[in-house]
């Protein structure tokens, strides 16, 4: 009997294994985003589904999943809906930083918001999204009140950053 358990526990072993692989193999082909600004390295901060976007760099906003907003945020994930070759769909919040009375004191809010990731290029070698839309689904952004806003990745030497349009 125990011999059995273990060419069971095997083969489940090598299923989760070869299952992972393919996981990883499909998403290899795929652009990634690029998730907190910097010189850009692919499984560190160029991800596929990211569970958090940073775009400032001060980390007065971010995107990710809804939380408890404070001065310190406890944010949720990002949830995406598709991840294909040519766009990317999610949804999360936008978190921001009222940044009153300096930003290291600031109260961070939380805006719902879906979020459309397109334009896929090469830059600095890595396959990644160059463009980002974001939609607030439940009224205007509290700060510029603009229903939506247009990011587009930027290149600075060796770094990418997204840069609000």
């Amino acid at each position: 009997m125990r011999r059995g358990n273990s060419l069971i526990a095997l083969l489940a072993g090598l299923v989760l294994a070869m299952s992972a692989a393919v996981s990883t193999a499909g998403a290899a082909g795929l652009p990634g985003a690029v998730a907190d600004g910097g010189t850009p390295k692919l499984g560190k901060n160029v991800l596929v589904r990211p569970k958090q976007i940073l775009y400032t760099g001060d980390g007065s906003g971010f995107l990710a999943g809804p939380g408890k907003a404070a001065r310190r945020p406890k944010p949720g994930r990002l949830t995406w809906s598709s991840w294909t070759g040519g766009a990317a769909q999610g949804s999360g919040d936008d978190w921001i930083n009222n940044c009153v009375p300096f930003c290291a004191a600031g109260t961070f809010s939380q805006h719902a918001v879906a979020v459309t990731l397109f334009r896929p290029r090469k830059m600095l070698g890595l396959l990644v999204f160059t463009r980002m839309r974001l939609h607030y689904t439940h009224g205007p952004n509290p700060f510029t009140h603009k229903s939506s806003e247009s990011l587009k990745l930027i290149r600075a030497g060796s770094q990418l950053f997204w840069n609000i349009t």
